[in-house]
């Protein structure tokens, strides 16, 4: 379920060994860099009726920040930027555009691929405040960590991924230090593999994030949140120009958040400080700056046994909100510092160069007790400690690298349109584990713990580092016969070495792999509105470690079939997609049956279905966003499960409605109230199946009221207290889900 476990724990203790790191290898990405002015200018002509009326926190309607601008051909002639001041966007939880599918600024409509776009005002409305909780609204996707960890793993199309991505750049430090949602703009979901422009992945999907790029006209926001277990969270959102021609500009968003839980000794701080800089160099060249200092403090320790939760217990029924650590030893404290450049320069009308750069470090100091064996009392945890014995405390260092540059061209070849990608992208990576150290501690009774926070004798240890680099070329050609008629093509090549040296035994392992990774897509639009469209791809992704030969793992493959309708509804009020998926990935690891401290290359894994998903405005004032989810995800060869089990994090079935609805008229202009519904079907709690997560249905609301620069808004979140499990690793690791929770906010636009 969680990649905590596999990479914090499986990995860095060495439960696993090092083939267990496959699960946290850093990717090599490529970032979307592009033109803020042009997107400014595009986002101008698509004022729509609704609008947005400034840059209020919580309904910030400015310029999307996609990484790249609409293709040369279609700008229109440069702008004064005084002249850009106000900006509006289509409607408020409605985009008609991405960029992560094909680093262009490509209509959702003509991608021949599965994507949704979660814009900030959807974010504001539930009131997001967790990362993991932002992308509950897209259909075929789970949190595969507890909704209230620190880091972040998801669960698309029946398969986990750490693809999570910042502007377009693989973040190599999210699944330790996470993101906080304050400086996000957008989240583009693209389902299924983006190999061909991002290299090295996950078969599921990517998650980029795109963060609020700074605007030409001042504006001042503040945000005040407080609810129920002890939260409270306070924001800062400053924007507008360092001079007086508006060349160069600025934003600026602070964080600070305080707050516990249902969960027994649960503490949590988080802040972040999210400095951004645009410079316009002229009416061809945009420079865009931007760093992030993020540190997020809490326990580590979450789940409970499937005895006394989802499975009966002699005892009865374990407490929800044990906490089954130690209070004063469990810890998880992490920091990350993130900077990036983009540089967009435009040779021609129809040329233009792209260039960009990521940087990503960060540093965690983790202890975390591992529930390890439940004893046959049904009562008493068999637990381990993890921790460091570094000096310094570190546990984990990681730091990233990672540079793109491409050019994007506009040409034609007799009657057919081209939209050329080509580009060079490369990586360097550096990850540390500090000596671990698995230690004993006295076992706990789950219905009358007695903490006692000694640390016995120390039963292993660990300490290894490792470079993964890599590079990639691409080459990706959208050709267009005709407005009905259009044709993605696209292949890359990548090559990876990872060098991996166990300083305890000084044993080095070294790995080079390289691969190819094609996607053709087809798109045919019988009328304007309708497309119909297939696809495929494959996906390519390092594995680290050997199995107990000495062999080193070969990389996991990937590929998907994808085929269905995208639809324009409603005057283009609203917008559709319903999708057949077709995803196979091998050389999966599998524990060798020989040595459980080993791991073994011969599973596969497959999962089809179909999704739904609607997202619009059908009448003024009326938003929703709604999905649905078919799901068969299954084993289909390995050595430790019988194929045909089913995958966890997975349910069969699952759909979701989000809507909000505010008057437009009378006395009570600008009141407003919101229903959401989330629904998950049964799940399997571990690959051997041994035992299943009841279905559940969850009731979010919300209360909001806008008068003038002010915004008032309650949010409910599982309305009638409904007891349920988010997910589950194992029989020791359900998750259960957050009870009853009430936040109350205020924000101000000065």
């Amino acid at each position: 379920m969680r990649s905590f476990l596999d990479c914090f724990f499986l990995g860095h203790l060495a439960l696993a060994t090092l083939p267990s790191l496959a699960a946290c290898a850093p990717a090599a990405a490529l970032p979307a860099t592009g033109s803020a002015a042009a997107l400014v200018r595009k986002a101008d002509l698509e004022r729509s009726a609704v609008g947005a009326r400034g840059l209020l926190v919580g309904e910030l309607a400015q310029a999307p920040p996609a990484a790249t601008p609409a293709a040369p051909s279609q700008n229109p002639p440069e702008e004064d930027p005084s002249e850009l001041d106000e900006v509006t966007v289509v409607g408020r939880y409605l985009r008609k555009d991405a960029t992560t599918a094909t680093k262009t600024d490509t209509p959702l409509i003509d991608i021949p691929q599965s994507i949704q776009v979660i814009p900030r005002q959807l974010l504001e409305d539930q009131k997001i405040i967790q990362f993991n909780d932002a992308l509950k609204t897209v259909s075929g996707v789970f949190n595969a960590n507890p909704s209230f960890a620190p880091f972040s793993t998801f669960s698309i199309r029946g398969f986990n991924t750490n693809n999570i991505y910042r502007n377009g750049f693989r973040d190599g430090v999210n699944s330790l230090a996470g993101f906080d949602v304050a400086s996000i703009e957008r989240i583009e979901v693209l389902k299924g593999p983006g190999s061909v422009l991002y290299g090295q992945g996950e078969l599921s999907g990517i998650i980029n994030v795109e963060t609020k790029r700074p605007q030409p006209k001042a504006a001042y926001a503040a945000t005040f949140d407080a609810g129920n277990y002890g939260l409270f969270r306070s924001s800062l959102d400053f924007t507008g120009p360092l001079t007086a021609d508006k060349a160069l500009l600025y934003r600026l968003n602070l964080v600070y958040q305080n707050s516990k839980s249902f969960i027994d000794f649960f503490q949590a701080n988080r802040w972040l400080v999210a400095p951004a800089f645009t410079w316009r160099i002229g009416s061809n060249t945009t420079f865009d700056i931007e760093g992030e200092f993020y540190n997020a403090s809490q326990p580590s320790t979450f789940g409970l046994p499937a005895l006394g939760t989802v499975l009966p217990n002699p005892n009865g029924q374990i407490p929800p909100g044990r906490f089954v650590g130690e209070s004063l030893l469990d810890n998880y404290s992490s920091s990350a510092y993130r900077f990036s450049y983009r540089l967009d320069h435009r040779f021609s009308p129809n040329w233009s160069l792209r260039h960009g750069f990521s940087s990503s470090h960060q540093r965690t100091q983790a202890t975390q007790t591992i529930p390890f064996e439940l004893f046959p009392d049904g009562r008493t945890l068999f637990r381990v400690l993890t921790g460091t014995t570094a000096p310094d405390g570190y546990t984990f260092w990681r730091d990233s690298n990672i540079v793109d540059t491409y050019v994007v061209g506009n040409f034609r070849t007799g009657p057919v349109d081209h939209k050329l990608v080509l580009g060079f992208d490369a990586s360097w990576f550096y990850d540390a584990t500090r000596q671990f150290y698995g230690a004993l501690v006295a076992p706990l009774d789950l219905f009358n713990p007695v903490y006692a926070p000694t640390r016995g004798p120390t039963i292993l240890e660990a300490n290894n580092y490792s470079s993964p680099s890599s590079y990639g070329i691409y080459i990706q050609d959208q050709l267009s016969f005709s407005e009905n008629l259009k044709l993605l093509l696209g292949v890359r090549y990548d090559n990876a070495t990872q060098r991996t040296t166990d300083v305890l035994s000084g044993i080095a392992t070294n790995q080079n792999f390289d691969a190819f990774s094609p996607r053709v897509g087809l798109v045919w639009k019988p009328i304007a509105q309708l497309a119909v469209y297939g696809s495929f791809s494959r996906s390519f992704r390092p594995v680290l470690g050997t199995n107990l030969a000495g062999v080193p793992f070969v990389p996991e493959r990937g590929e998907q079939f994808e085929g269905g309708l995208k639809a324009d509804l409603l005057d283009g009020k609203l917008f559709t997609t319903l999708a057949y998926f077709d995803l196979t990935r091998q050389n999966v690891l599998t524990p060798d049956p020989t040595n459980p401290l080993f791991s073994l290359q011969t599973g596969e894994q497959n999962s089809r279905g179909v999704e739904f998903d609607i997202t619009g405005e059908p009448l003024p004032g009326w938003n929703l966003t709604a999905a649905y989810a078919y799901i068969d995800a299954r084993i289909t060869r390995d050595t430790q499960f019988a194929a045909g089990n089913r995958l966890n994090t997975a349910p069969r079935h699952s759909a979701s409605l989000w809507s909000t609805y505010q008057l437009q008229e009378s006395s009570l202009k600008g009141l407003g109230v919101g229903l959401g519904l989330f629904y998950v079907g049964a799940q399997t709690g571990d690959l051997a199946n041994t035992f299943t997560l009841p279905s559940y249905l969850r009731t979010d609301a919300s209360l909001f009221y806008r008068a003038d620069n002010v915004r008032y808004a309650f949010n409910f979140r599982n309305l009638f207290n409904v007891a349920y499990y988010e997910g589950a690793a194992s029989p020791l690791d359900v998750i259960v889900g957050t009870p009853f929770t009430v936040i109350g906010s205020i924000s101000v636009e000065f």
